[in-house]
């Protein structure tokens, strides 16, 4: 019976490991456009307006006072639907940005934001395109 479980979990975790793809980091071309991979531990969740968006894969650089979230992948010039979650908080400004699906948009203006030293941190807003209030927040 226990080889039987331990031969199922090893099938499992096979199958589980040929499922997840590995994310390669830094620049590519996608569909004929410059595009930025970044891959790592950190997270995002964003809720505008009914939506919530969640990203994964991603880093958090800290230089100075300068913390910088790139989660994702952008796609330059900004385009299409895959997930990407960009942030910059330096002294008391930020900006945000973020894509997934069809949902994207930037927080510029008036963002209050708390981060937790370099782990992460909580932001809200008005949305720029829309003016929809926007909340979420990261870890990294």
């Amino acid at each position: 019976m226990c080889a039987v479980l331990l031969a199922a979990a090893a099938v499992q975790a096979a199958d589980v490991a040929t499922r997840a793809r590995p994310c390669k980091e830094g620049l590519t071309t996608i569909r004929g456009k410059r595009a930025r991979v970044f891959c790592g531990p950190a997270r995002a969740t964003v809720e505008v307006g009914a939506t919530t968006l969640t990203f994964r894969g991603g880093r958090c650089t800290k230089s100075g006072p300068v913390l910088i979230v790139n989660i994702g992948t952008i796609v330059l010039p900004s385009s299409g639907t895959l997930p990407y979650f960009g942030a910059v908080f330096q002294g008391r400004k930020a900006s945000i940005s973020f894509r997934g699906g069809t949902v994207h948009d930037s927080v510029v203006d008036d963002v209050r934001f708390k981060l937790k030293g370099k782990s992460g941190g909580t932001f809200s807003g008005r949305s720029l395109l829309g003016k929809r209030p926007v909340s979420g927040s990261f870890s990294c």
